[in-house]
This record gives C-alpha cells, sequence and structure tokens, in this order.
C-alpha cells in the first residue's frame, strides 16, 4: 500500500489506510520526485498525520518498512537497519503505542 496523499493516488480515496497500518498492512510513506509531484516526503509526513492521524511511532514502522524494502543488498539494508535503530532506542516516542 502507498500513501500518497498530496497527490491523491487511487489507493488514498479507497481505502482507510490509517486502519490497514493498524491491523498490520505493510505500509510504506512515498512521494515522487519533486519535479513530477512539487511534494517532499516531509510533506506527506505532515499530511498522513493532519489527514490521517498517523502517530509518530507509527510514522517510524512506516520508514522501517520503507527501509526493509530498499532496493539494496543484504549487507547494506542490515547496516541501514542496525543505524536507524541505534538512533531510534534514545527516543522513546518513536516506541509509544
Amino acid at each position: 500500500i502507498v500513501f500518497c496523499i498530496a497527490t491523491r493516488t487511487i489507493v488514498s480515496e479507497q481505502f482507510n489506510n490509517s486502519a490497514l497500518l493498524r491491523q498490520g498492512v505493510p505500509v510504506t510513506i512515498n512521494t515522487d520526485d519533486t519535479t513530477i509531484s512539487d511534494v517532499t516526503l516531509s510533506q506527506e509526513w505532515c499530511s498522513c498525520v493532519r489527514e490521517l492521524g498517523l502517530t509518530l511511532p507509527e510514522l517510524w514502522r512506516c520508514n522501517l518498512r520503507a527501509l526493509e524494502a530498499a532496493f539494496v543488498d543484504e549487507p547494506t539494508r542490515d547496516s541501514l537497519l542496525a543505524s536507524f535503530h541505534a538512533w531510534a532506542a534514545a527516543i522513546p516516542e518513536l516506541h509509544a503505542g
């Protein structure tokens, strides 16, 4: 499932994305190249909070899922995940709820 709030993709019109996320459906938040949509990933995150009511821990999980699905080799993915988890360990708000 792809959230693309600003560009109103079919998915965001047909499904309750926050409910799907909360039911455990793997979700990532993405945007097109800014030359195509003129929307940044930060703007998409803000839209997900404002329009879908996503929480900081939910945004964090979406970002981890995106990293898990990234088109990189396993050693790169493992290293990035380790770095993300180490960084997040000191931020309890990411793990609430």
